[in-house]
């Protein structure tokens, strides 16, 4: 999911904040709860209450333009992560009330890559390799998919030298 992402767009919009003596710049409303919703609904198959916590924090609280939710969502095609995420948090807490994101979320129909993406990550055979070939999916043009699949075969030597010491035990281990 995370080539899907425009992450040169994230700051973008941004909001600024003060910490102490210090003015930042972070996420707006929006991209926030998007990566709230992704810490969410991918990686352990255990839910993570302070997660689900935030998820559903801010789809009660935080002023959502739910219309930038659903774009950002379309083109980032995350829309089956924030399903997720809002089902499993409001499962978790079980909460009545349902605002407008959550019934965006709970209506929302993924598309085929979006399935087999949260699969490569929550399904019973998830894997570093399926992940992978996901992310492979996410890219658009063949330079893009070509220069992906290049950099998983064939790795720089620091990269291989730092995880598994040669590219011979790298083979051995593949």
């Amino acid at each position: 999911f995370g080539l899907s992402v425009a992450t040169h767009a994230l700051f973008g919009k941004g909001t600024t904040f003060s910490v102490g003596s210090y003015e930042l710049h972070g996420l707006d409303p929006e991209t926030r709860f998007l990566d709230a919703c992704f810490h969410a609904a991918l990686g352990s198959s255990k839910r993570r209450l302070l997660a689900l916590r935030d998820v559903a924090q801010m789809a009660l609280c935080a002023p959502l333009d739910v219309a930038r939710v659903r774009r950002l969502c379309r083109e980032w095609r995350c829309g089956i992560v924030v399903r997720r995420a809002i089902g499993l948090a409001w499962d978790a807490f079980m909460f009545d009330a349902t605002p407008e994101v959550v019934r965006w979320a709970c209506t929302y129909v993924a598309t085929s890559f979006e399935r087999q993406a949260l699969d490569a990550y929550v399904g019973e055979d998830r894997s570093y390799a399926r992940q992978a070939v996901a992310g492979l999916q996410a890219l658009h043009g063949f330079r893009d998919k070509a220069a992906y699949a290049a950099w998983f075969l064939l790795p720089t030597r620091p990269y291989v030298r730092a995880r598994e010491g040669t590219y011979l035990r790298r083979g051995r281990r593949a």
